[in-house]
């Protein structure tokens, strides 16, 4: 099997699939490397397929889906199954309103940051 070098050409579906493009410009701005964005950009698409296996909208991205999520993919997969690995893809998704904010119960050695990314810095 190939990898793909390039996130405009990750096969994107489900409930997620509208959102590819502006992903893939964030993670331009962000400074990502190609291939490190083409990985984002999977693992979002995952994240779409998965949704949509389930039944799920965007909107039902909460912490337990999330972590069902998670657990589904460190079923199948070796990398990127982790809540920091998708952090990026949940940021994203948070500004743009369609999932919902993150609850935090309890405090973390490691807090997941989300900042406005603008075209200036």
């Amino acid at each position: 099997m190939h990898s793909i070098s390039d996130p405009t050409h990750v096969r994107f579906t489900g409930p997620l699939a509208r959102h590819a493009s502006g992903l893939v410009e964030e993670l331009a701005l962000l400074g990502y490397a190609t291939t490190s964005a083409t990985n984002q950009v999977q693992l979002a698409a995952h994240l779409s397929r998965w949704l949509a296996s389930e039944g799920l909208a965007e909107q039902d991205l909460t912490g337990p889906v999330i972590e069902r999520f998670l657990a589904a993919r460190r079923s199948s997969h070796t990398h990127h199954h982790s809540l920091q690995a998708l952090a990026t893809v949940l940021c994203y998704l948070r500004r743009q309103g369609v999932v919902p904010a993150a609850v935090v119960t309890e405090p973390s050695s490691q807090p997941m940051w989300c900042w406005p990314v603008t075209a200036d810095g």
